[in-house]
C-alpha cells in the first residue's frame, strides 16, 4: 500500500528520522509536535497558551499540506508537563470547529525542559 510523507514548506527540522505527517489512502498521521521554530528553537517558554497555539499552527500546516482542513481532524493526543497548564492549553482546543476525540497525558520526560516547560 503506497503511503506519502507529508512535509510542509518551512517545517522545523524533525528531532528525529521522521515526517510531520504521513497521508495512507484518505487517512493522514501527524507526527508529534513541540512548540519550535524553523531553526527548531523554543517558542514562547513558559507560555502554554501560545506554545499551544503555535504546535495546532503546525498541525493546520501539515493538515492543509496534505489537502485537508482543522475540521477533519477525529483525535488527538496532548502531552502536558503539568496537568495545572490543562486551562490554559483546553481554551485553544475550540479552534478545531467539532469536538475531535482526544487523550491527555500528563508527561515530563518528553523533549527538553526549555521547550516542554
Amino acid at each position: 500500500m503506497p503511503r506519502t510523507p507529508v512535509i510542509p514548506p518551512g517545517s522545523p527540522p524533525p528531532m528525529a528520522p521522521y515526517s510531520p505527517g504521513v497521508k495512507h489512502g484518505n487517512m493522514l498521521f501527524i507526527s508529534g509536535m513541540l512548540a519550535v521554530d524553523i531553526e527548531g528553537k523554543p517558542v514562547a517558554e513558559g507560555d502554554v497558551t501560545a506554545q499551544t497555539r503555535t504546535v495546532i499552527e503546525m498541525i493546520k500546516t501539515v493538515v492543509e499540506t496534505a489537502g485537508g482542513t482543522l475540521d477533519d481532524v477525529v483525535h488527538n493526543a496532548i502531552f502536558l508537563k503539568n496537568l495545572s497548564d490543562y486551562g490554559a492549553m483546553s481554551s485553544l482546543r475550540t479552534i478545531f470547529r467539532e469536538p475531535s476525540a482526544g487523550t491527555i497525558l500528563h508527561s515530563c520526560r518528553f523533549g527538553s525542559p526549555r521547550i516542554f516547560g
